[in-house]
């Protein structure tokens, strides 16, 4: 059982049509509009209600959160499509100067969280996400299918390795030769059909 709570669509259209709930107003406790609280719940439905109302698709918390971060950090596949699909920015930057592919492969998930991370990362580079932005993460965390995917959508290794100085960029530019390695090995350990010929 999911214990995550639900809106559906004609409760939510209820809260701001006779109710008067505003969808940007922020919950001051925690500085967040009813949007981020969807998106945290992972709720795909209640993300497109609310910005059919006119809900800030970018709206920020004191920290510069937004929900397309929520949903990130969720690994809310159908969540992060909608808020792409209605135009959420894949660059945002938090208050901490990270990108919402840094949270991604900085936030450390359960495996099961984590097998959604291949979508996810597509669907944010199809947004528009700059591959470059979470390379460094990506690389600091070993996380292959994140590398392999900024890699495959371009990334800027050498301008990755620039903006985090130069004793992490020299840091990724190893990580960058180890995988290459580790990709070359594994070519050399498999033969022409694919299967594995040596350990």
């Amino acid at each position: 059982m999911n214990d995550k709570p639900y809106a559906n669509e004609a409760m939510i259209k209820m809260l701001v049509n006779v109710f008067g709930v505003s969808p940007n107003d922020y919950e001051s406790e925690h500085e967040q509009t009813l949007l981020h609280y969807a998106a945290w719940a992972g709720n795909a439905e209640a993300a497109h209600a609310l910005i059919e109302l006119g809900a800030e698709v970018d709206a920020k918390t004191l920290d510069g959160h937004t929900p397309l971060l929520f949903a990130v950090q969720q690994r809310s596949v159908d969540t992060v499509r909608v808020l792409i699909e209605e135009g959420a920015d894949a660059n945002a930057w938090d208050e901490s100067n990270r990108s919402i592919l840094d949270h991604l492969f900085v936030d450390n998930m359960v495996e099961t969280t984590r097998r959604n991370d291949l979508r996810v990362i597509r669907l944010l580079l199809d947004g528009g996400a700059d591959p470059t932005l979470g390379l460094t993460f990506a690389l600091s965390e070993d996380h292959g299918l994140g590398v392999r995917a900024m890699m495959r959508a371009g990334a800027d290794v050498q301008a990755a390795c620039i903006d985090v100085g130069d004793q992490a960029g020299a840091c990724a530019l190893r990580q960058v030769d180890i995988l290459r390695a580790r990709r070359e090995k594994n070519r050399r350990s498999t033969g022409p059909d694919g299967i594995k010929t040596r350990c």
